[in-house]
């Protein structure tokens, strides 16, 4: 007879699983119940399976990104080539250097004290690096700016000074005896609507009042004594000469 008891059967219409009697499972020989069977691993979290395509393809971005910039820089893309000097060079020769280095040009214009048609300034500057293809814009000289002179006449001499500043003009001021107030402007040259170039110099003459005249008059007396001796019966006579000199002196100040 075997020491392990025999499970009943199953009766159909018997208790639901629920009220069905809780059945003690056999222990083995020895004593000792039988060991749980090991724990299941549990799934991978859904986060963790969506997050590695996306590191993937991360990854491949960086690979062509760098592959990328490696033939660009090592003549796999558009290799690039100093710029030529032109400033000083004429519009026309400078685009024709240009072009055959194989740049495009755009060029605009500027006032400079260079003469008309000469490149003043470029950019990029000389020497520095640029893709073929690329655009290099030039400054072309079209002479000085020029302006009108304004009118200053009867300004104060602050006001005309600032006026003609604004202009791009320079002021050489020169004070003169005037009818009119001091600190008037009272000439000026060019005179105004001349059209000159910026920079140019105008002279105004500034009033520093009317002239005033102050007169000193001195006397001066010169005394001299004459002496005349005659014979020995003649007594001795002597004679006092007084002459008498005006002399006037005349100041002008303003």
């Amino acid at each position: 007879m075997s020491d392990w008891p025999s499970e009943e059967p199953t009766v159909p219409g018997g208790p639901p699983p629920d009220e069905a009697e809780t059945v003690v499972q056999p222990t083995r020989p020895g004593g000792r119940p039988p060991e749980p069977p090991p724990p299941e691993e549990p799934p991978p979290e859904e986060g963790e399976r969506e997050l590695w395509p996306w590191l993937l393809g991360l990854l491949v971005l960086v690979i062509a990104g760098i592959l990328l910039a490696y033939f660009l820089t090592r003549g796999g893309g558009h290799s690039t080539k100093p710029v030529p000097n032109v400033v000083g060079e004429t519009q026309t020769a400078a685009t024709t250097r240009l072009r055959d280095a194989g740049f495009q040009v755009t060029p605009r214009n500027t006032h400079s004290t260079q003469p008309t048609g000469v490149v003043v300034t470029q950019k990029p500057a000389a020497d520095s690096e640029l893709a073929k293809g690329g655009t290099v814009t030039i400054a072309v000289s079209q002479g000085q700016k020029q302006v009108a002179v304004p009118n200053v006449l009867g300004l104060p001499q602050s006001q005309a000074v600032a006026d003609l500043k604004n202009a791009g003009l320079n002021t050489n001021i020169v004070l003169v005896t005037n009818a009119a107030p001091s600190g008037r402007v009272v000439a000026q040259n060019p005179s105004s609507g001349t059209t000159v170039n910026t920079g140019t110099t105008v002279r105004m003459n500034v009033s520093k009042g009317r002239a005033q005249t102050t007169t000193v008059t001195k006397t001066i007396t010169r005394t001299q004594t004459q002496t005349h001796v005659t014979t020995e019966t003649t007594p001795t006579t002597t004679h006092v000469i007084t002459t008498t000199t005006v002399v006037t002196t005349t100041t002008t100040t303003p």
